[in-house]
């Protein structure tokens, strides 16, 4: 073997070993760089200032205040009537001859305030009287001529056939002129019913007809209000109406001025149209006229099976399938930690809910900004200066 054959596998080791002392010296260097770096690290961070914790969620607490029952205030559509409103109108029809008042005027029970045309009915009665006249003759006749025929049959010169004869003409026309008697009392009727009279004491609001026209049968011809306290009539919800007494007051609203009210009778059957029941109440003050439209402001005391608190709308957040929460705020050591608790909505009123459930009395809870918090977080509560209630 040469001695250049012999030097080549040296040379290739001596190689390797320049490599690896190489990458040692790399890693070593490295190494001692990392090391420095993280000390020169730690000393700056040392060095620098503590950054302060972020505050806490500052919001709305307010302290719950349980009761058992709370007041309603519902508001319903009425308006102001007369004791009795009555279209007046005549029995029979005619032509109206004479009309005796006019709109507003007063009236007493009895006075006529209207009449119809009745000549044709006192045309009728004088023919019905001659009539009359005229059999009350004939059974005069027939009263003598039945005399005559008793005398003679006394005497056997009269059979009994021409006793009877003359007997029963006179019962005939004596039941001639009672029939004619009953038909000039019928008469009478009929003329006392063309004159309209005032069933009671009272105004008249309405003139349909005047004098000339032709009324028909029933046809209203005047309007006639009673005179007395004026009623308000409302259509209450039913169960507003089963939870009031029989000396329960409301307070009706016209046009912004509050009067009186207190519970007269109530209807005994529902408004189909409306679902509501219809209910009378007397004004204790000087009431408006009949017809004046009003609304009545019903406060109802409504009891709860359980303790319930009014709430702000704003505390009220949607819970699992269509339940509903309410954030509350849980404090230990004086710190406050948002927790929730379930309720139940039992009644809405403008911008407040009464609700039932999970709830202590004095309990805090969130009433608004109910998205910046959630369930487990530490809070910073502002409490209002006045607490929530009914």
């Amino acid at each position: 073997m040469s001695t250049s054959d012999q030097a080549a596998p040296k040379k290739r080791s001596l190689k390797m070993v320049g490599s690896l002392l190489l990458t040692a010296g790399c890693v070593a260097l490295a190494l001692g760089a990392f090391v420095g770096g993280r000390a020169v690290l730690a000393d700056r961070l040392d060095q620098a200032d503590t950054l302060a914790p972020a505050p806490l969620t500052s919001v709305q607490v307010a302290y719950l205040h349980l009761q058992s029952e709370f007041r309603v205030t519902r508001t319903f559509a009425g308006q102001f009537e007369a004791p009795q409103t009555t279209s007046l109108g005549f029995e029979e029809g005619g032509k109206i001859a004479a009309i005796f008042v006019n709109e507003g005027d007063t009236v007493s029970a009895g006075d006529v305030i209207a009449r119809l045309d009745t000549r044709l009915l006192a045309a009728e009665r004088n023919r019905l009287l001659a009539s009359r006249e005229a059999v009350a003759a004939r059974a005069e006749l027939a009263r003598r001529t039945n005399e005559r025929q008793l005398e003679l049959q006394g005497r056997g010169f009269a059979s009994n056939q021409a006793v009877d004869d003359t007997s029963l003409t006179l019962v005939q026309l004596n039941a001639q002129m009672a029939e004619i008697d009953a038909a000039v009392a019928i008469l009478d009727v009929r003329v006392s019913k063309a004159d309209l009279i005032a069933p009671f004491d009272g105004t008249i609001a309405n003139r349909v007809l005047d004098i000339g026209a032709v009324a028909g049968a029933g046809a209203p011809v005047l309007t006639l209000l009673e005179r007395g306290p004026v009623l308000f009539r409302a259509g209450l919800d039913p169960d507003q109406v089963q939870g009031l007494r029989t000396d329960a007051k409301i307070t009706v609203r016209i046009s912004g001025v509050d009067h009186t009210a207190q519970l007269e009778r109530t209807a005994p059957e529902l408004d189909l149209m409306t679902r509501t029941q219809t209910t009378f109440f007397s004004v204790d003050d000087v009431a408006p006229p009949s017809g004046t439209a009003a609304e009545a402001v019903v406060h109802m005391t409504r009891s709860t099976k359980t303790p319930g608190a009014w709430i702000p709308l704003t505390a009220l957040r949607n819970g699992p399938q269509g339940t509903w929460q309410v954030l509350t705020a849980t404090e230990t050591d004086g710190n406050f930690k948002v927790t929730r608790a379930a309720v139940e909505l039992i009644h809405i009123e403008a911008d407040q809910a009464f609700v039932t459930g999970t709830l202590a009395d004095g309990q805090a809870y969130v009433t608004g900004g109910l998205h910046r918090v959630v369930p487990g977080e530490h809070i910073t509560p502002i409490f209002p200066n006045t607490m929530v209630s009914s």
